[in-house]
């Protein structure tokens, strides 16, 4: 089934049901444990974009998964993965409670770049400092949160 032209097709991905299905701008909704199986379903293709949001930390085959994503990215097309220093420490691979923060970035560009990705950068969005303004006036505390993203070429 094709989208029309200037609509977007949005597919969620994820364990938890009823998060996916409380997410009102999803267009499907697909319930998967990719660390039992890495493979995107076959409705995902032709992708502009993908993120996987503060979650690369508990894949236990994460460059097949990019792999996959990267297959099915259309020439141009990125992928943000949105990283934090916070974890469920039982969920998160060994080596990422084993490592810091700036090799835990090194380390998820590296799964980019053995999956296929080039344009390989880090972008920081929040460097954990409750400067004076923004959302950090409201906490005590901000955490740091960068994207490691990476772009498919031609």
């Amino acid at each position: 089934m094709g989208v029309a032209k200037g609509e977007v097709k949005v597919i969620g991905m994820g364990m938890n049901k009823a998060e996916l299905e409380h997410n009102s701008i999803l267009t499907s909704r697909v319930i998967k444990d990719l660390n039992v199986d890495p493979t995107l379903p076959d409705d995902a293709k032709d992708l502009a974009a993908a993120t996987c949001v503060v979650s690369i930390d508990y894949l236990t085959r994460p460059v097949e998964v990019l792999k996959q994503v990267h297959e099915r990215l259309v020439p141009g097309g990125e992928i943000h993965l949105a990283i934090s220093n916070r974890c469920f420490p039982t969920k998160a691979i060994r080596r990422w409670l084993e490592i810091g923060e700036e090799e835990r970035l090194q380390m998820v560009g590296d799964y980019l770049w053995f999956a296929g990705f080039k344009k390989i950068d880090i972008v920081t969005l929040s460097d954990g400092t409750t400067g004076g303004g923004g959302v950090s006036r409201f906490f005590s505390r901000c955490d740091p949160l960068w994207i490691v993203r990476g772009r498919k070429e031609n």
